[in-house]
């Protein structure tokens, strides 16, 4: 399948997951969620500086992230949150005038510190928080 038509379909899946999850119905949710994943691992795997293809799957980490987090799973949350936050403080470094790259990589570091702080663990919540306040990719500083 083309990279274009493999990009709609997790859009689609996508899509579908979020009309599932205001449903209120997480699991199925996240079924749509994990496919979207996959295809998009898919992308960003077949070209590496593909930054589209990057950033797409950095949300997806976080989409499952957020889906993870409501289904009681904070630490499988977690782990998607911190591979997003990797994708994103890559973006961000490649292209430190890219200003969605920037909000991406706040937004990840958001996330981060959410699950931390529903975790328990408030000194890492407040890192990683932190990092999106101080980092100056994270606010659009630049360089």
């Amino acid at each position: 399948m083309p990279q274009a038509q493999c990009r709609d379909l997790s859009i689609s899946h996508n899509k579908l997951g979020d009309v599932l999850l205001q449903m209120g119905q997480p699991q199925a949710a996240s079924e749509h969620y994990v496919e979207c994943h996959e295809v998009l691992t898919k992308l960003a795997a077949a070209d590496e500086r593909d930054a589209q293809a990057q950033r797409d799957l950095s949300i997806s980490h976080n989409k499952l992230g957020d889906v993870l987090l409501q289904m009681g799973q904070p630490q499988a949350a977690l782990e998607h949150y911190e591979e997003g936050l990797k994708i994103s403080e890559q973006l961000a470094a490649a292209d430190e005038r890219d200003a969605q790259a920037q909000r991406d990589l706040s937004v990840s570091h958001d996330r981060l510190g959410d699950v931390l702080r529903q975790m328990g663990q408030p000194q890492a919540a407040a890192r990683a928080l932190r990092g999106g306040i101080e980092d100056p990719r994270a606010v659009g500083g630049g360089g």
